[in-house]
């Protein structure tokens, strides 16, 4: 079963990058957009119209539905400060970004045991040196929503990873690359990064050259004992490389995002890009970064951080730049990113994923300079930062901040990506404890008792047992009362409760809940509902039938199977 985004097949050397994604709408649709790059020296245009969604079901890729895709805007996105544009037709150099929206759509499909694919497809791949007859295969950018326990895709219930960072396309040999894509999820699933194989005609890999993979994208040591290998990050999505002297060419790179909630695959999202290396006049080396200078919390040092929910986290960092380049200082730029940013970088109540924000003081970007440029980072984390909404209960999140330092060198600017990693830690959930009794005294009120939980955290996460009662074993049950200390495993609910007594009439039935977790909020589900036992008699005259419920269906652990009747003689 797959979806795929198809055009007419028309050439389309002048393609040499995209990536696919898609967002959840409150109202339950999905949204699919299209990201496509064209090299601007190619003497051919993307056409704006003509493409469209088709959803194919099934073994047999049956058509579901098709939906046209609209373009959004247009962008050019020729690296900046050189003087160039996209009408200078530069090759390997001008380039030119296209972003395709669908309408809103609800999908009544069920992702199969392989997922559900998202494609798009067209003729014909650009040459490039490390794919085998590259020309002769479709362009091929997939993406795939993941079954997650069983459920269908209406309502929607997952948005794909989106990068946020434009893909780089030119770099100088010699020159050293450290770049990330800056892949947001805003359901906060957790996201794992990997290189991936280019697909072509059907969706096939397509064979690589000899030396290169799609481990191996770009000229590494399998090709000369010196060069070295580029590599991802799996968890940050850092790339880092360093290009050979004087080697120059074109080859294709395509990265893979996988999110995932409760250990689960969900989605994977694909980029693919050619990356063009050519060779530079004199010598350029990246702006240097220092390691976060970090004030809260104290004694930290490197780019990850963990934190409890409710710590503030402040640091700062520089870049430097202190290259001369034709008897003149660079200009340094700073620019920065990252889903948990307060608007303008400067507001911690909005702008930003979940407020409160993270900001920026002493330096917002974007700004230049020559020589350094320092910020000073700040957020004030709280329980908002844990999502606890998930199916599985996560207590963590992390939250990646990227700072990036370009020069002014032509004709392609060296820069230096950093990614600041903050996770934040919630409070444990606390279990609910097994239930023991519910006697019933006889002016009516009922002790309840249950063996005590275990807390070992410091600072202690438990908040309190919370007393649940109802006069049906469905409920509704409302709430009736709390114990406080940890170690205490019985409470007394008599007739002068405050929200409502024990009824005489007939059986109460009791869950015993935990309150702990970030900001004591997280209410545990009850192990199982307990009863007061109510005893009827029938008087027979002779004899009496005595009838009673259970304390609980199926019995506790801590039960004996059977019950003691107690008779009282007349006179005591």
């Amino acid at each position: 079963m797959f979806v795929f985004l198809q055009t007419r097949q028309t050439k389309a050397e002048h393609i040499i990058g995209g990536d696919i994604y898609w967002k959840c709408l409150p109202s339950g649709e999905f949204e699919f957009y299209l990201t496509l790059y064209r090299d601007c020296s190619v003497n051919s245009l993307l056409s704006a119209s003509g493409h469209s969604i088709q959803l194919l079901a099934g073994d047999t890729d049956t058509l579901f539905q098709s939906l046209p895709l609209t373009l959004q805007s247009q962008t050019d996105v020729t690296p900046l400060g050189c003087g160039f544009t996209c009408a200078d037709e530069l090759p390997n150099i001008s380039v030119e970004e296209f972003l395709f929206k669908s309408d809103p759509i609800a999908l009544n499909i069920t992702p199969g045991p392989t997922g559900l694919d998202v494609v798009y497809r067209r003729c014909c791949r650009n040459s490039v040196d490390n794919l085998q007859t590259a020309v002769n295969q479709e362009i091929y950018y997939s993406a795939t929503m993941y079954p997650f326990n069983g459920q269908g895709l209406n309502p929607c219930f997952d948005a794909s990873p989106e990068f946020a960072e434009r893909p780089t396309s030119l770099l100088c040999s010699g020159f050293q690359l450290q770049y990330n894509s800056n892949a947001i999820d805003t359901d906060l699933d957790s996201l794992s990064y990997e290189f991936a194989s280019a697909l072509g005609n059907d969706g096939l890999p397509i064979f690589y050259t000899a030396g290169y993979s799609g481990n191996s994208p770009l000229p590494g040591p399998t090709l000369d004992p010196s060069y070295d290998d580029i590599t991802i990050d799996p968890v940050t999505g850092q790339i880092n490389y360093n290009a050979p002297p004087g080697i120059q060419g074109r080859w294709t790179v395509v990265v893979a995002v996988y999110s995932w909630r409760c250990g689960q695959r969900i989605s994977k999202t694909i980029r693919e890009m050619s990356v063009t290396i050519i060779p530079c006049n004199g010598t350029n080396d990246i702006p240097s970064v220092s390691s976060p200078a970090w004030t809260a919390p104290v004694g930290v040092t490197g780019y990850d951080v963990t934190v409890q929910a409710g710590d503030l986290v402040n640091f700062s960092i520089t870049g430097t730049d202190n290259d001369i380049v034709n008897g003149n200082a660079q200009t340094l730029e700073f620019t920065a990113a990252g889903s948990q940013f307060g608007a303008n970088f400067t507001n911690a109540n909005s702008g930003c994923l979940n407020p409160p924000c993270a900001t920026l003081s002493n330096v917002t970007p974007p700004s230049t300079n020559v020589g350094a440029i320092s910020t000073e980072f700040n957020w004030q984390t709280t329980c908002d930062h844990i999502a606890v909404q998930d199916a599985c209960g996560s207590f963590s999140n992390t939250y990646n901040f990227i700072f990036t330092y370009r020069d002014d060198f032509c004709p392609t600017r060296a820069f230096n990506m950093v990614n600041v990693s903050v996770t934040v830690v919630g409070e444990p959930i606390i279990p609910s404890p097994q239930p023991h009794c519910a006697s019933t005294a006889a002016n009516g009120d009922i002790t309840l008792s249950w063996e005590p939980v275990v807390d070992n955290t410091v600072p202690q996460s438990f908040f309190e047992y919370a007393i649940y009662h109802s006069t049906s074993p469905n409920g509704p049950f409302q709430e009736v009362g709390a114990v406080g200390n940890i170690s205490i495993g019985t409470y007394l609910h008599d007739a002068g409760n405050a929200v409502t007594p024990p009824s005489t009439t007939g059986p109460n039935y009791y869950e015993i809940r935990t309150r702990s977790g970030c900001g004591d909020s997280q209410l545990e589900p009850a192990i199982a509902v307990i009863s007061s036992i109510f005893l009827t008699v029938t008087d027979n005259m002779t004899t009496a039938d005595l009838s009673w419920n259970a304390v609980s269906t199926p019995n506790f652990p801590s039960t004996g199977g059977l019950y003691d009747v107690w008779r009282l003689e007349p006179g005591g």
